[in-house]
């Protein structure tokens, strides 16, 4: 595995291991039962920066890699 990969798969994990976490400040952060804008923002940004990160080194490996057809 190359090192770029393997820092992503390594953020992924970090990302997974605070997600309850976050999750758990979400609620508390609700006000009224109503979560509140910016953490939720912030939430949501770091998700979509990571799924980014994903799909643009899935694109890079899709511009190098043969097609394989998948068996079902």
């Amino acid at each position: 595995m190359i090192e770029c990969d393997r820092i992503l798969l390594a953020r992924a994990m970090r990302v997974n291991q605070e997600l309850g976490r976050v999750t758990v400040a979400l609620f508390a952060t609700q006000n009224g039962g109503e979560l509140t804008a910016k953490p939720l923002r912030l939430v949501g940004e770091q998700l979509r920066d990571l799924a980014d990160a994903m799909l643009h080194r899935a694109d890079e490996l899709a511009a190098t890699q043969p097609v394989r057809d998948i068996e079902t």
